[in-house]
Parts: structure tokens; sequence; C-alpha cells
């Protein structure tokens, strides 16, 4: 096992801390080289074997296969990672790549390296971005160190690597995780309960983040890529240098002192409890320095990046931070700056105008007053997150500015790309300000991601007139709110849900509506996501247009008063929503049916969950048309619906006696339904079903009926 040299700190580390400076020494370099048996020749491609699967039956692959498992030097982790990198691959230009890297590997003079280079392979293999930050982060923790997976998890969303809190999130963490034991660059222990990093696996990671220069952007939110300084040189030394100072979630309460800090190139101390940090550290080297989620930290040293001229990258996100140091502004490599969720800072320094290579500034959920004149200075910003401070009334003191952001400030970043504004609620000031934000935001040409609240329709109609983006089709992502968003209303829609909605790259929220203008027409034709709240004139979906909602994959419907059908046939013949892959029904009062009418072949055939919440005049939730059409339905939630009788109603014989009602239903969620008496209505699941039953008091669950549900 690879000895990782501890750094020399001068108090107590905890066990669980991932101390590590990437320097295993010459000794340590023999320790490992003795555990590990090798296996023959003939072993090694047994194990090969086993996990590439059927491709070696062709001649070409099987020859260049045995060269690559000569090149794995009998190793049996690498032999194994390897083989399931390339399990299934057909492709013999892979297989000649692949042996060209394995061949070069054979030239490195250290062995070590060597070891830690052979597992890059199967890194790269990784196809998705969120496992390739997750396998980085994973790469912080001590060697061999037990991880529980639910706590992994938790990690994962902390730090924004998957999104949300719902059940489907979870899921994504632990399809992630699963993907790294499959890929051998995890391992489960405990049960699948925990999860340990092997130390050559480790050593992999810390030096993909030291020695790829742009890798280290996996722990950034965001798909823009950060430029490389014309200063920069790619790092070109030994994996055995002390590069990497990484003491990650080990419950710190003072950092380490600053003499750890010299000579690293990164500093990862998240996850900490320390309250102070060093007077200015001497980091000439350092590129990255991740601090977020030290909650107890509320101040900086004035000089404390006074001696990091090169750092590209700062996040300060969850620390309790009040203010930014004067020597902020000695950060003019800086490229990134995160500050998310730094609840006790109000405002940045007008000092931030002379990060002039700032490429990225996250600031999402740390409700700034406003941002200062001097962004303005700030050409290279390609994405900029904000949340704004929530005034609900102009009364409010003195300190709270009348605007958020000065008039011609947001027209000055020409190189944006991504823009995000966060507005609370109702607030008078984004109501004043709105008009000429939008106009400079109109003005932006390299736009690709937008999310922005529009309170009326003048602003939504200028925006689609002026905006190149939009009317060239560049803008590949959005998230618009259109109309004014009641003071102190909390949306009844619960949190999960509306986290879901907000994944989808084109998002349309209408809220506090009238008819449907044609520009919110024209926009729900683009989205992929539409969130319809509190609109009092229409009665059913049909009216907005059904053939105009071809992209739509997610939907939600909230406190209409006067929505009879979600759906109504009878207003439109064509196939309805065959993409929507859920809907969520939610304060529909007058609600009476989901679909009216029979239902036109191939409508909703993508429907994997639906949702019915507080609709109290609902009795029936699918009838015998619905069914038909449901056959991807994966996921049924019927919750607080007083009046349901029966979730499906099939009065009727079918008119094939073959047919299987709801053949990919996997979860059905039945609560609070008072007067409900029957589920299946005779008919029998052909799948196993995750049942949850709570307060259905007339819903009788004999030994017969229990079967069948």
């Amino acid at each position: 096992m690879t000895e990782i040299i501890p750094v020399e700190m001068g108090f107590e580390m905890p066990t669980s801390a991932s101390t590590s400076m990437l320097q295993p020494s010459n000794e340590a370099v023999a320790k490992s080289a003795i555990k590990i048996e090798l296996v023959s020749i003939e072993e090694a491609w047994r194990l090969f074997e086993e996990q590439v699967g059927g491709v070696l039956d062709s001649p070409n692959i099987t020859k260049i296969a045995q060269e690559i498992v000569k090149e794995c030097g009998g190793l049996p982790l690498t032999i194994i990672a390897t083989g399931k990198a390339l399990r299934n691959e057909n492709d013999v230009l892979v297989w000649e790549h692949a042996l060209r890297q394995f061949q070069h590997l054979s030239e490195l003079t250290d062995e070590h390296e060597a070891a830690i280079r052979q597992f890059e392979f199967s890194y790269d293999r990784l196809k998705d971005r969120d496992i390739k930050r997750c396998f980085l982060h994973c790469a912080l923790f001590a060697e061999d160190h037990e991880i529980k997976v639910d706590s992994l998890i938790e990690n994962f969303i902390e730090e924004d690597f998957i999104h949300g809190i719902s059940s489907r999130a979870r899921k994504k963490g632990q399809d992630i995780i699963e993907s790294l034991i499959d890929s051998s660059l995890l391992e489960s222990v405990n049960g699948g309960l925990s999860l340990r990093v092997p130390a050559v696996v480790k050593d992999l990671g810390l030096w993909i983040m030291s020695s790829k220069i742009d890798d280290y952007q996996y722990f950034i939110r965001t798909g823009v890529q950060i430029k490389k300084s014309l200063k920069e040189e790619p790092y070109q030394g030994s994996i055995t240098e002390g590069v990497i100072l990484s003491v990650a979630g080990a419950g710190l309460t003072s950092s380490p002192p600053k003499e750890s800090w010299e000579g690293k190139k990164m500093i990862f101390l998240m996850n900490n409890d320390f309250s102070r940090l060093p007077e200015e550290p001497n980091c000439c080297n350092i590129l990255a320095l991740f601090l977020q989620n030290n909650k107890r930290l509320g101040s900086m040293p004035d000089t404390f990046f006074s001696g990091m001229p090169f750092l590209r990258v700062l996040n300060l996100s969850k620390t309790s931070i009040t203010s930014l140091p004067p020597s902020l502004c000695e950060l003019t490599e800086l490229r990134a700056l995160i500050l998310r969720h730094c609840e006790s800072l109000a405002e940045l320094p007008p000092e931030v105008g002379n990060l002039g290579a700032l490429e990225v500034l996250d600031i999402e959920g740390t409700e700034l007053n406003n941002l200062p004149d001097e962004v303005r200075k700030l050409g290279s910003l390609r994405l900029l997150q904000v949340t704004f401070h929530e005034s609900v009334e102009p009364t409010e003191p003195d300190n709270v500015p009348p605007y958020m952001v000065s008039r011609d400030t947001i027209s000055e970043f020409v190189a944006l790309q991504e823009l995000h504004i966060f507005v609370p609620r109702a607030d008078w000031r984004w109501e004043e300000n709105v008009e000429h934000i939008t106009r400079d935001v109109s003005s932006l040409n390299q736009l690709t991601s937008l999310r922005l609240h529009f309170p009326n329709l003048d602003v939504l109609n200028k925006f689609i007139e002026k905006s190149h983006p939009w009317i060239n089709n560049s803008l590949s992502k959005f998230n618009f709110i259109v109309g004014p968003i009641s003071k102190r209303i909390t949306s009844r829609v619960p949190e999960d849900i509306e986290l879901d909605y907000d994944q989808h790259d084109r998002c349309l929220k209408f809220v506090n509506g009238v008819n449907i203008p044609d520009t919110v027409w024209e926009v729900l034709g683009l989205a992929t996501a539409f969130y319809l709240s509190r609109h009092y004139t229409i009665k059913s979906l049909s009216k907005i247009g059904i053939t105009n909602m071809k992209e739509l994959r997610f939907c939600i419907v909230s406190e209409c008063p006067n929505i009879l059908a979600v759906i109504d046939s009878e207003e439109n013949s064509e196939r309805a929503l065959q993409y929507l892959e859920h809907l969520s029904i939610h304060y529909l009062w007058n609600l009476e049916s989901i679909f009216k009418g029979p239902l036109p072949h191939g409508s909703f055939n993508g429907l994997k969950v639906l949702s019915v919440r507080k609709c109290p005049k609902l009795d029936i939730v699918l009838d015998k048309s619905m069914l038909r059409c449901l056959s991807n339905l994966e996921e049924l939630v019927v919750e607080f619906c007083v009046s349901i009788r029966k979730i499906i109603d099939t009065e009727e014989k079918m008119e094939n006696d073959d047919f299987v009602i709801l053949p990919s239903l996997r979860k059905l969620s039945l609560i609070c339904l008072s007067q409900l008496v029957s589920v299946w209505n005779g008919f029998h699941p052909t799948t196993k079903i995750l049942l949850s039953i709570d307060y259905c008091p007339k819903l009788e669950i004999s030994a017969h009926n229990a079967s069948e549900i």
C-alpha cells in the first residue's frame, strides 16, 4: 500500500482527516511493491477476460488485449480496472489507443508513477462529468478510510456535484457511487454501507488534480471553461513532489500553520470547523484554494492573499465571512470567485473591480444588497450568478441601496455566457430596476444561459424583441419566471419537486396570469419544463395548445382555481404531450378529471411520474382511456384528495383480455385518502411495487387484495 506522507502540522490530526502531500517516499514505494502480489500471465488473462465480456471473440481485439494485459505488469487491481474500462468496447481504434497509452507508461522510470498512471485510463473512460467530479472529491479522503455511503451522497449534494434533495438526487448519487465501484475506483466494504478509496487510486485523483491543469475545474459548478493564464505552464514535476495539501472534512478547529501552505499548488480545507486563517501565508505557487463549509470562519487577515500572485480559483462558500480583505485586489490572475450562501456577507468591496481576469463570479444564495459599480470593469466575466437581498418595502433602512445593479453595468460584460439573477419573492427594487436590467441583458450577444424574473409582460416582450441570442436560438438554457410574485406567499409545491423542475435546461414559470399572451406561448414552445401557478382563467392545458408543447418533459400545475381537467381531448384531437416524463398536480380545487375524453393513441407515452395532491373534487385518478397511454408510468403519488374513491376505474371489460395495466409501475404512494375503497379494481399488477399507504381508512387490505396491490 502506498504511503502518503502526512503534513507536519504541530497539532493532533483526527483519524478521519485526508492529509496528504502527494509525496510518497522511495521506501514507501518499495513497501507498496512488496505488499502487492503479482499474478501470472495466465491468471492475468483470466481476470481480464472476466471483466471485458464478449468483445474478445474478435481476433483483432484479442491480439491487442493480450498486449494490454502484458503492460499491466501482473497487478490484479490494474488488470481488473482496465478490463472494466474496456467492457463491451467493439471499436478497434479505442483498443489501439489504449495499448499505445499503456506502452508509453512502460517508458516511465518511476514505477510508482507508472502504476498510478495506469489507472488514469479508467478515469478517462468515465463518460459523465459528474462522475469525474465525484471521483476527484473522493480522492480528498484519507486512503483506506471507510466512508459511509449516505454521508458521501450528502457530501456530493452539499458540494453541488449533484443537485436537489429529492429521492432522485440521492438515487443519482447512489448510481455515481456504483459506477465508481464498478470501475474499481472505489471499494465497497461493510456490506455495501461504506466505501474505501484504495491508496493507489487516491494517488491517481491527486495526481490528476495537480498535473492536468484544468481538471480542478470539476470543483466549480459551471460549464464555462476557465482559460489558461499566459504566465502559467503545465505542471511537469514528478508525481512524488508535494504539491497538494488536503485536510478536507477533518473537523479541524484550527487551520494548518502557514509553514504547511508553502509550495502547494492546490489546498483543500473545506468542511472543517476553524475560525481563523494564518497571516499572509507564502503560497507563491498556489492555483486553487478551497475553504468552503467552514461555518465558523468569520473574518480573514487583511494581507491573507498577498502571497498568492497566481491564485486562479477561490471558494469561500458557506462561511460566515462578513467582508473580503483588501488583499483580494492583488489576485490579478484570479479566474473564479465562489461565494455561494455566505449568509453574513451583504456586499462586495469596490476592489473586486481590480480582478480583471475574473471569468466566474458565483454569489448565488448570498443575498447581496447590490453589485458595486466597479464590477463593470470585469470585462472577461463569462459567468455571473447573483442573489439579491429581499427588500419587501421601500421603508427599509437607509443602508439598503435603492438599486441592485446600476444602469449600463451588465451591458459591459461583453463576454458573458451565463447570467443567473435570483430575486426572492416580490421586491420593490426589482420592480423599479428590471426594465434597465432587461435592456442591458438584451444587449449581451454571447449569452447561452439566462435565469431572470420578468414581473410583467412588457419587459418580457422587450427581451424577446431585442435579444440576439433569443432571436438566433443560441440561448440554449433559460429559466424564466413571468408574472408578479405575491408578497410573503410560500409555494405549496414540495421543495424536492421544484428542485427537480429547476434541473431542466429550459424552464418557464407563468404565475398570477390571465389568459396566455403570445410571448408566453412563444417561450412555452421551446420549454422543456413548464410551471403554471395561480392562473385565474384557464380551464385546461389544452387551451394553451398541446401541439405547442412538443419539447415538454416536466410539468407542474398548481393553484389554478378554474381548471376542470388538466388535458381535455375535446379541445384538441392530436396526441398530447407524448414526451412528457413528469406531471405534478397541486391544489386544483375544482379539478374533476386529469384527462377528459378519449386520449389519442401515443398521448403521454413517455410519462414516468404522476403526482396528485390536494384536489378535493377529484374522485377517480385513472380511467380506461388513460391506462392505454400510461404503459411507461413508473411512479404514482396521490395525497390529500378527500373525494377519491378509486385509483383505477375500469367498469367495462378491456377490449384485449391480455392487456396489462401499468406494466412499468414500481412505486405507488397513497396518503390521506379518506374515501378510497379500491386501488386495482380487480386487476392484478404484473411487477413488484413499492407500496406506501397512510390513512386510507376505507381501503380494506385483505390477504387476497393485498396480493393484488
